[in-house]
């Protein structure tokens, strides 16, 4: 029914629309995995060295796509990439054992997942087909996007991942912009959503549903895409780079589609006279990296390294059992193989046991100094754990800023390093770069945003925290980013409360501690002041916890400080109090006051004014 109309395409154009905004296996003992190093990528298989160098070179072809479409883009995010290229189902299915345990699910190709220091790959290398691993391409594009843009809209962030997703990689020739059957024959069955409400819908829209990409927004999203990039009148009109200018202008998506694309439904009946065409054209370009094969280096695994390897990536996909059988297995052969302690440690982490976990970071850190990952995970763990002595911090600041120097585009670090720069006066100032740069590094990650908006709090730079406050709010996607989102408003809100109060009081910038003194339980009597509202407002801060005071009838004082500025909270019952430590909910015997004293957390609070205390707390967390 359909066919492609191959057109040799400018790649000038596509930079434009976005510049203007050996080892054990899971069957056999002699099986050999042989890794592939690429200038981009990290292939490992069991396939053999052929099999290795064809899938490495797929994917050093579709990133040179994307650099050639986006020379103004980050095109490599700050975890390296592992791919496992399996040789068969077999081996596939030891590695993806879930998609297997269910009768009648999906058996996929591949997948992609991207985890906080690494991002893993897992395909099988003899699968046939036009395009097999269009799952991989969509999430890799997904990658991509967000190390560049926080608040892409929905139809095109989705329209650009499958786009990209039906890319064909041959050995010389890439095909870019094929059309997607599947979506086709959905928009012929299926009746069309309306072109206003495809551009305004987000994450919290019922037509938005991330696990069935089979569904009509996902269809006419890449649908809208194809048309603007790749219709003749489109790219002559340059409709894309204009929607995206006014977009960045207005920050209004209805305003900047009005403006770009005329009137919405006349523009509406163009895209389904489009889809309804019989063919589709097409970008056929030259192997965009032709001579990347001879930059491959080779070599093969050991028993312990594949082991740790698999192992490591069963960590990633939350398969504890295999993961802790599999690195178990590695240091039983190798026990100073470094990788395996690193996979450890993150093993304990994700368990919540975090003596162990500090224990193997420090061990691979011993055995290799060059881990940027294990350096950060023992300072982070120092963070979570309020370690904020002068010896303990200088030794994490150092173990962060060695990090960053083996892999300085490693986001998760600079967020780290900015706190423990702020809790020393010789290095606060430099706090507020380091988690800008977190911010630059993982647009997509709403969380470093928090992280730079708690670092303008403790500067006392009120204002602009307010500022962000409110782009975080606008552009939170998900019920959990709002959630952070408003938590971090309720923040300022709280923090300008407090400054106002202190200033009644004639207290602003008072930074003594107020001795408090709770009476003995026999005596208790519940002062009205620390009494919160029915419907009071919830505000929360991070910081540390000091001058700790708990009671025998569950009664508590803290001081909450963030350098300079210092909130002094009460709680009538520590049991009633909400729980998290590590997003995990937890309850008052598993975190008695007295283990409170020195750690860093972020208390939920009402305020108090003209009582004792600021704030009476309803709910701790402990990252």
């Amino acid at each position: 029914m359909f066919r492609y109309l191959p057109f040799r395409f400018p790649f000038r154009f596509l930079a434009l629309f976005l510049i203007a905004a050996g080892g054990l296996r899971a069957g056999g003992k002699d099986e050999i995995w042989i890794e592939v190093r690429t200038p981009h990528f990290l292939v490992s298989s069991n396939a053999g060295e052929k099999q290795a160098r064809r899938v490495a070179n797929q994917f050093e072809q579709i990133r040179a796509v994307f650099q050639a479409a986006f020379p103004k883009l980050r095109v490599d995010p700050g975890q390296p990439v592992l791919i496992l290229a399996a040789k068969n189902e077999n081996s596939l299915k030891a590695l993806l054992p879930a998609f297997w345990e269910v009768k009648g699910s999906v058996h996929p190709a591949g997948i992609y997942t991207a985890g906080p220091e690494k991002h893993y790959v897992a395909l099988r290398v003899d699968v046939s087909g036009e395009n097999p691993y269009h799952t991989i391409y969509h999430e890799y594009t997904h990658a991509l996007l967000n190390l560049n843009f926080r608040d892409l809209p929905a139809w095109l962030n989705e329209g650009l991942a499958e786009f990209y997703g039906n890319t064909t990689v041959e050995e010389k020739e890439v095909r870019l912009g094929q059309y997607d059957e599947q979506h086709l024959l959905l928009l012929a069955q299926e009746r069309h959503i309306p072109i206003a409400t495809l551009l305004q819908v987000d994450h919290h829209s019922p037509y938005y549903n991330e696990s069935n990409r089979a569904s009509v927004f996902y269809a006419e999203s890449w649908a809208l895409v194809h048309y603007l990039m790749l219709e003749p009148e489109s790219r002559r009109e340059e409709l894309l780079k204009k929607f995206l200018e006014a977009f960045g202008t207005t920050g209004d998506q209805m305003a900047a589609a009005g403006q770009a694309f005329g009137d919405l439904k006349q523009f509406g009946k163009r895209l389904d006279g489009y889809v309804s065409q019989s063919a589709f054209r097409y970008v056929r370009m030259k192997a965009p990296a032709e001579n990347a094969e001879k930059t491959f280096t080779v070599r093969a695994l050991s028993p312990a390294e594949s082991a740790a390897l698999r192992g490591d990536f069963h960590l990633h996909m939350g398969r504890m059992r295999e993961a802790k059988a599999l690195l178990d297995q590695a240091l039983e052969l190798d026990p100073h193989l470094a990788a395996a302690h690193e996979s450890l440690g993150f093993f304990w982490y994700r368990q919540g046991q975090m003596q162990p976990a500090a224990q193997e970071y420090a061990e691979a850190v011993r055995l290799d100094s060059h881990s940027f990952f294990a350096l950060y995970l023992n300072a982070m763990l120092t963070q979570q754990a309020g370690r904020y002595d002068p010896e303990t911090a200088a030794r994490a600041t150092s173990d962060l800023e060695k990090a960053i120097q083996i892999n300085p585009n490693f986001a998760p670090a600079y967020a780290t390093l900015s706190f423990f720069y702020l809790a020393r006066p010789e290095t606060k100032d430099k706090a507020f770069s380091a988690a800008k740069r977190a911010v630059e590094l993982a647009p997509g990650e709403l969380q470093y945003a928090i992280n730079l908006g708690h670092i303008l709090l403790a500067l006392n730079r009120v204002e602009d925290a307010g500022i962000l406050a409110q782009r975080i709010l606008k552009a939170a996607g998900t019920p959990v980013e709002a959630a952070m989102a408003q938590s971090f408003a309720s923040s300022v809100n709280g923090y300008e409360e407090y400054r106002r109060t202190r200033a009644e009081r004639g207290t602003e910038n008072a930074t003594t501690r107020v001795s408090v003194e709770l009476p003995e339980e026999t005596e208790k009597e519940e002062p009205k002041a620390s009494a919160a509202p029915a419907k009071a407002q919830i505000y929360s801060m991070q910081g540390r916890i000091e001058g700790l005071i708990c009671s025998p009838n569950h009664e508590a004082a803290l001081t909450l400080r963030m350098n300079g500025l210092e909130m002094h909270l009460h709680a009538r019952d520590t049991e009633q109090i909400e729980y998290r430590v590590a997003e995990k909910e937890s309850s008052a015997g598993a975190n008695p006051c007295a283990r409170w004293a020195g750690r860093m957390g972020s208390i939920r609070y009402t305020l108090t004014p003209g009582g004792s205390y600021d704030g009476e707390i309803t709910a701790i967390s402990f990252h």
